[in-house]
């Protein structure tokens, strides 16, 4: 039997970045299928003309850019996020295959990269976090902590990952209580219970203080360059004698997911072990 772990290192990543892509088009069909009543296993077609796609239209990133983001019979645009989204697996594939030795402990850790892009397109596209997806993200981090204590087992550890999840929690739920959920939603709570489990008690700190940090960035971005944008429109129609285009505005009182915030959160403790007081001691210092 051939030893995957003695073939050349670019080998290696690719197979696993070519295997993260497709597992992105499948978190595509996930995203775009789930609760609307139409089955998982059944064959993708254009949402314009409803042809069916066939096996060389869902290659993951080639297909896309052959067909040139267009269906072969219409010509209706494919939405750029189904690219983003493989070319981000494959990525995050290979990261996850860098940072972890155990073999099993990188499958586990991809699966749950799946689950927790699945989510993020669902709550971008629905504002709303399914039950079904905490609850394998939650089996899944069970058995990272099953794989990980398998090893070397104390009771100051399953401490800590019961004290790390609570921290999460509370923390969360507390914020969606006192709102009334208008900050955050109670499925963001849920969310952090398993991935909290993950961390220690000091990476759930900074996996709290990170998802607001993050959430600010994305958010006064958006505004940024939201205002950028119209204005360069205006501008642009002003010159050619027309009226501006009108836009469904991004205030600072708009709905806005936050479940990809506290994924992104975690995922840069979690992989990276980024210590928000360890940082924050640094900046002070200098």
């Amino acid at each position: 039997m051939l030893d995957f772990s003695l073939l050349p290192l670019w080998y290696q990543l690719m197979v696993v970045g070519i295997f993260g892509a497709i597992m992105a088009s499948f978190i595509n069909v996930v995203a775009y299928r789930m609760h609307t009543n139409a089955s998982l296993s059944g064959r993708s077609r254009c949402f314009s003309c409803g042809h069916d796609l066939e096996w060389y239209e869902l290659i993951p990133v080639f297909s896309y850019l052959v067909l040139r983001g267009r269906c072969k019979a219409c010509g209706a645009g494919i939405a750029i996020r189904d690219l983003l989204v493989e070319i981000a697996m494959a990525g995050m594939f290979i990261l996850l295959y860098l940072s972890f030795d155990s073999f099993w402990i990188f499958v586990l850790s991809a699966l749950l990269s799946v689950l927790l892009c699945a989510i993020i397109l669902y709550d971008i596209t629905h504002l709303i976090i399914p039950n079904e997806l905490v609850i394998a993200v939650s089996g899944v981090a069970a058995a990272i902590l099953a794989v990980t204590w398998s090893d070397a087992f104390s009771l100051s550890m399953a401490i800590e990952a019961i004290s790390a999840a609570a921290i999460c929690f509370s923390v969360y739920a507390g914020l969606w209580y006192m709102s009334q959920g208008k900050w955050i939603g109670f499925g963001d709570a849920k969310l952090a219970l398993p991935l909290g489990a993950l961390l220690s008690p000091l990476g759930a700190f900074s996996m709290i203080v990170l998802s607001f940090w993050v959430g600010a960035f994305i958010a006064v971005s958006a505004l940024v360059y939201q205002k950028i944008a119209q204005s360069i429109t205006y501008h642009r129609g002003y010159a050619r004698g027309g009226a501006h285009a009108s836009y469904q505005s991004l205030t600072m009182k708009s709905e806005i997911p936050f479940a990809p915030f506290l994924i992104i959160a975690f995922a840069l403790v979690y992989i990276f072990g980024v210590d928000v007081l360890s940082f924050v001691s640094y900046v002070l210092g200098q």
